[in-house]
């Protein structure tokens, strides 16, 4: 078995008030503001994302939009 590519946890299995993509933007941004990942470093593809995290690629993908809309992370297309 494959180890979580950036150590989320499996989102489903949480009880909480705030959606799926909400909940996984947080724990992302988290992440990042912790400095689990350091500025540069490429976040892995929404296809891992959403496996390791155990949501659907949508939610994954909203997610990262969140990021983004934040400034947190860059989107490169196809990088």
């Amino acid at each position: 078995m494959r180890g979580l590519a950036i150590g989320i946890e499996k989102m489903a299995t949480k009880s909480g008030d705030l959606a799926l993509a909400e909940r996984l933007f947080e724990t992302l941004r988290d992440r990042i503001l912790d400095g689990a990942m350091r500025h540069g470093d490429k976040l892995p593809g929404t296809r891992l994302i959403a496996r390791d995290a155990g949501v659907s690629r949508w939610t994954a993908v909203t997610a990262v939009d969140m990021l983004i809309a934040e400034g947190l992370v860059e989107a490169r297309k196809r990088s």
